[in-house]
């Protein structure tokens, strides 16, 4: 009965659903702001990677994207991404939305489901996905910091992952599954 009845409340939440997460490359990299549409951002990521425009991506492509993208990451160079720079990075590639005027309702309305989400401004970013982070996952020796090594070796596992045919290339219908939200 207690169950029925706090599922029947959920139904009857005010929640009004949130703006997609930001789309980000299969190699993670942020490809717009919070709500921007996935389709169209993987597809420009996908032309741009490439880079022999023949409507696929072969593995050198993938991997040569990677590169470049931990080139972008490691701010030191010291062949290294640490959570410090990604969070720069990422602030400068996709800044967070500024807050609503003071006093306006969208103002109060923000504060409420602040609250509700338990999360508040200055506290650390808003979680977005349920997702592990595409770029620190590759962290496999717990470090705190990705390799470059790490960094390509999960490249190669996120193209055979994409890879759903085993042909050695990815096409764009492969590369848009990552717009499909999560199954539960």
């Amino acid at each position: 009965m207690l169950l029925g009845a706090v599922a029947l409340s959920a139904c009857g939440s005010d929640r009004r659903p949130e703006a997609p997460p930001a789309p980000v490359s299969p190699n993670g990299e942020p490809l717009g702001g919070p709500g921007a549409n996935c389709p169209d951002a993987l597809t420009r990521w996908f032309d741009t990677a490439d880079v022999n425009h023949d409507g696929s991506l072969d593995q050198a492509e993938f991997m040569a994207d990677a590169t470049r993208w931990f080139a972008a990451m490691d701010s030191n160079h010291d062949g290294f991404v640490t959570p410090d720079e990604l969070t720069t990075l990422r602030l400068k590639l996709a800044p967070p939305k500024p807050p609503p005027a003071r006093g306006s309702r969208d103002e109060e309305a923000e504060g409420d489901r602040r609250e509700r989400r338990g999360w508040f401004a200055g506290r650390g970013p808003r979680p977005t996905s349920d997702r592990p982070d595409p770029v620190m996952s590759a962290d496999v020796n717990l470090d705190n910091r990705v390799s470059a090594e790490e960094f390509q070796a999960q490249a190669l596992r996120v193209f055979g992952g994409l890879d759903r045919n085993r042909d050695g290339r990815l096409s764009k219908d492969e590369v848009l599954v990552g717009c499909r939200p999560p199954t539960s």
